[in-house]
């Protein structure tokens, strides 16, 4: 197993890639592994041969079942990528990322602009207090229609909108318009954006619009300093432009998400409920431990895996741990980075910010706390809205001897999607699977064959 280096918090990027299905998220993410070193080629979806969509499902279906970790580096920073699915019957997968990131990115195709998954996700980031990016993609196909595209977006998600790029040349490459004053564009004028972008980003700071007004210069650093802070507080979101399959765009995608993303010392802390009050937990590493878990995997072969955001506090192979309101404490053994199915240990300490993988400890869950044995204090996490099962069917094993294999095997999918249930009616004592749709609980019908090895007969629940 090879081994992964570790980043303390302010070196540390975690981002969201979510959106509604078909935008190229998932070649997106493909597009930054690669141009960051972290994979030699990129794979297609079209190959089956993507990093992030592994499973089986995915490969069935020809888009993401499920949430993928990946990670690379770009300027010395290690940034977290989280690849979500976009059919709206998975969107459950997407909202339990969101804890786990100081960025959504949300990723909106340039000739289909927003959908019905890019309001959706674009105001749960909101209410999660997330800092917020919209990328652009696949502007190369859609040359005649890119110059209206920024005003859409601003009619539909608000005035906050600001392009922290535009498309050049003829949508093969793209000019910066935070670090550069000037040059040319094949829509707008990047003159005209750079000024907006520093007067928004600078209008939370008295002292720097003051120093504006006044004529004084704002240098590169002082602007960071600004953009940050007013992401941050969701005072601008910043609108980039890629082609992701052709790679327009990703380099100064990653150079933006390096050197003006927010890090976790920087961004908003995370909050969690204790009792009935929401708390802060700064992201400081030299504090007791502090975790959530917010993905679960299970597989018979390789065994179950716990992704984990550090939340506060340092982490390693000997951590002690508490699991919510239980009382007994945990090792952690190893602790992993994942990279799609690809797992490396992490050579050193994780630190606050970071997401990692914990590999076979039991009893953890989605939506979990963990934290030192010293805190004596219960918390719960602030979860996202998710939506309501909109659809059921009952549930019997072909082969009664699978009785029982199929109860746990179904308690494990149920433990990966918080919007799949699944459990014995109480007034007719039937195994029912609930979830938001026909996709949805077909899914966990073919993990049931595919990973379980589980045949099943399936009908409509009988009344009460």
């Amino acid at each position: 197993m090879k081994l992964s280096r570790s980043y303390r918090p302010q070196d540390i990027r975690n981002i969201a890639l979510v959106g509604h299905g078909g935008v190229g998220k998932t070649t997106l993410a493909e597009a930054l592994l690669h141009r960051a070193g972290a994979i030699a080629r990129m794979g297609s979806i079209g190959e089956l041969s993507t990093v992030a969509d592994f499973e089986p499902e995915a490969h069935a279906h020809g888009h993401s079942t499920s949430s993928s970790l990946l990670f690379g580096t770009w300027e010395g920073k290690e940034i977290n990528i989280i690849d979500t699915p976009g059919h709206p019957e998975l969107i459950g997968q997407a909202l339990a990322a969101l804890p786990a990131v100081e960025t959504a990115v949300i990723v909106v195709d340039a000739a289909a602009g927003v959908e019905m998954n890019t309001r959706r996700l674009f105001d749960a980031a909101g209410e999660l207090g997330l800092a917020r990016m919209i990328v652009v993609n696949r502007i190369d196909q859609n040359l005649g229609g890119l110059s209206s595209v920024l005003g859409d977006l601003r009619a539909q998600l608000g005035p906050r909108l600001h392009a922290i790029n535009l498309p050049m040349r003829n949508a093969t490459d793209v000019i910066d318009c935070f670090d550069q004053a000037g040059g040319h564009a094949d829509f707008g004028n990047v003159g005209d954006a750079h000024r907006e972008m520093l007067e928004s980003s600078i209008e939370l700071d008295d002292a720097l619009v003051e120093r504006y007004f006044a004529g004084e210069p704002i240098d590169l650093a002082a602007r960071r300093s600004a953009f940050v802070d007013a992401m941050v507080r969701g005072h601008v979101i910043p609108v980039l432009f890629t082609a992701a399959k052709s790679g327009v765009g990703v380099s100064n995608l990653l150079h933006i998400l390096a050197a003006e993303g927010p890090s976790p010392a920087h961004a908003r802390p995370r909050r969690v409920r204790h009792g009935d009050a929401i708390v802060e937990i700064p992201c400081d590493p030299m504090a007791p431990f502090i975790a959530q878990v917010f993905k679960v995997t299970n597989d018979p072969h390789t065994g179950r895996l716990a992704m984990i955001r550090i939340l506060q506090g340092q982490l390693d192979a000997s951590t002690l741990f508490v699991a919510a309101s239980d009382k007994k404490p945990r090792k952690a053994g190893q602790v992993l980075k994942i990279e799609g199915r690809e797992r490396s240990e992490l050579n050193g300490i994780a630190y606050a910010g970071d997401i990692v993988a914990l590999a076979k400890v039991e009893g953890l869950h989605v939506d979990q706390i963990l934290h030192a044995p010293t805190i004596v204090d219960d918390y719960t996490p602030v979860l996202p809205r998710y939506p309501s099962p909109t659809l059921a069917i009952a549930i019997s094993a072909t082969d009664r001897k699978d009785d029982l294999k199929l109860a746990t095997a179904l308690a494990q999918l149920a433990e990966e999607d918080p919007t799949l249930f699944a459990g014995q009616d109480p007034d007719t004592h039937e195994l029912v699977i609930r979830g938001l749709g026909d996709l949805h609980l077909g899914l966990a019908l073919e993990r049931l064959k595919g990973r379980y090895r589980i045949d099943v007969t399936t009908r409509a629940p009988r009344a009460a």
